[in-house]
């Protein structure tokens, strides 16, 4: 009885976990490959001020992935570049695109785009080190990322995720 159970508790722990990583993301056919959204996250900042939420955007067959980005600062402040690393390994876009920048309440909020190789973000979002998003506007720079418990948390999802993009990439060589 104790082993039936404990079936039972593996199975829903995983179901009940692939169920979240499911809910983080969308899938669409498109003409020009499958496209994946994977929704707002966050991290933070040192001071804990004003998270960085992103989401990220990828085509399969592309070999890039966009990642759009809401940054908040009390003063107005032009992105001059973002750079996203883990250990000793980084990657900077300089000049991102501007999507938006307006005010919010007390606060000035800048929406760009990044555009980052796709194996770079995988790895990024896979490996066991946080990923470090640092943003160099013209005022400051500000580094943002998460705690080692809720980073392992999310790079598991995340690690679900590009499997499933994998998965499509494999998919769709294999019809050529």
């Amino acid at each position: 009885m104790k082993k039936i159970l404990i079936v039972l508790f593996c199975m829903h722990s995983y179901l009940s976990f692939a169920a979240k990583t499911e809910d983080m993301y969308l899938m669409r056919n498109t003409e020009k490959g499958d496209l994946f959204f994977i929704f707002e996250n966050s991290f933070h900042s040192i001071d804990n001020k004003h998270p960085l939420l992103f989401d990220i955007t990828h085509l399969t067959s592309c070999d890039t992935i966009s990642v759009k980005m809401t940054i908040t600062d009390k003063e107005l402040v032009d992105v001059d570049s973002v750079k996203l690393s883990w250990s000793n390994t980084a990657y900077i876009v300089t000049n991102p695109i501007l999507i938006y920048k307006e005010k919010d309440n007390k606060c000035w909020v800048n929406r760009c785009d990044c555009v980052f190789p796709y194996k770079f973000v995988e790895q990024a979002f896979t490996n066991k080190q946080c990923a470090i998003f640092t943003i160099y506007t013209t005022s400051n720079t500000i580094s943002y990322s998460l705690s080692p418990n809720k980073w392992n948390k999310l790079s598991l999802h995340f690690q679900e995720i590009f499997i499933t993009i994998q998965s499509h990439k494999r998919l769709i060589q294999k019809r050529k």
